[in-house]
């Protein structure tokens, strides 16, 4: 059996660790705890992953696809009170025409996904959360 479907001699693998789902060369993995943010975020770290960091339109529709509408989950978004933005935790500040802009009120500078729209949160919500990294190519 080959590990690669359908197996030519210029076949790609893509592969995930077991329980995460794989697309467009990033793996997946979504929580079925419920921590607060920074929990999640060094669940992931320890995954030697990190948190959501939506790229582009077809990475948040495969998103919504995945996370069930009506409870919110962690994203690697954070509002960072020192540049006073939203920024994912790679560095990159929040694409306003990929996500509608929103406010930190009363202290809410976590993202979460709920019912396909980014908002904020507080932090020491428990939430379930997502972490990526990318397949390994062969």
């Amino acid at each position: 059996m080959h590990l690669c479907e359908p197996f030519t001699e210029s076949a790609t693998c893509k592969l995930c660790p077991a329980n995460w789902i794989e697309e467009r060369g990033m793996c997946y993995w979504s929580s079925k705890d419920k921590k607060n943010w920074i929990m999640g975020y060094h669940d992931c770290s320890g995954k030697r992953a990190q948190m959501l960091v939506i790229q582009d339109a077809d990475e948040m529709t495969f998103i919504f696809g995945i996370v069930p509408e009506k409870y919110p989950v962690w994203i690697g978004l954070n509002f960072t009170t020192s540049v006073k933005s939203w920024t994912w935790i790679d560095g990159t500040t929040l694409n306003k025409t990929l996500v509608q802009p929103f406010h930190s009120e009363n202290g809410a500078n976590c993202g979460v996904i709920k019912d396909n729209q980014a908002r904020s949160e507080m932090c020491t919500a428990e939430f379930r959360w997502i972490c990526e990294k990318e397949a390994i190519l062969f």
